[in-house]
């Protein structure tokens, strides 16, 4: 699997989250037209300074990839 499926297969996974926490909110009362605002991640750069900055300190592969 190269970064490109991994990248696609992670965003299907925050996609059906995401749309599972909708359903789940708007099924409660006095909830309604409940809207997420997709934002762009952290620049990798930004990732690489807070590690040059705070070394020993590594941010794990995983959260990396969340942010």
């Amino acid at each position: 699997m190269n970064k490109g499926d991994n990248i696609k297969s992670v965003r299907e996974i925050f996609d059906t989250i995401s749309l599972n926490v909708i359903q789940f909110l708007e099924s409660h009362i006095g909830i309604t037209d409940v809207d997420l605002i997709e934002r762009s991640g952290v620049a990798e750069m930004s990732l690489t300074k807070w590690e040059e900055e705070n070394t020993p300190f590594q941010l794990p592969e995983d959260y990396k990839a969340f942010l």
